[in-house]
C-alpha cells in the first residue's frame, strides 16, 4: 500500500483542535446584551388563549 496524499485522521484532529481566530467584525463580550432575568421573561410573555376545540379532539 502506498501513502495517499489525503491527510491522516490524526492530522485532521490536530487541525480541528486549533483555536478559532476572532473575526475583526465580531462584537466583544462586553458589547453583548446582558442575559435576561427569568422573572422579566415570564412577565413579558403574552398569554395564549386555549383552543376550545382541543378537548373535542
Amino acid at each position: 500500500m502506498s501513502e495517499s496524499p489525503i491527510e491522516s485522521p490524526t492530522e485532521d484532529r490536530v487541525e480541528q483542535n486549533l483555536p478559532i481566530a476572532d473575526e475583526p467584525d465580531e462584537p466583544d463580550a462586553g458589547d453583548l446584551p446582558v442575559e435576561a432575568d427569568a422573572t422579566d421573561v415570564i412577565e413579558q410573555r403574552t398569554e395564549v388563549p386555549l383552543d376550545d376545540e382541543y378537548d373535542e379532539r
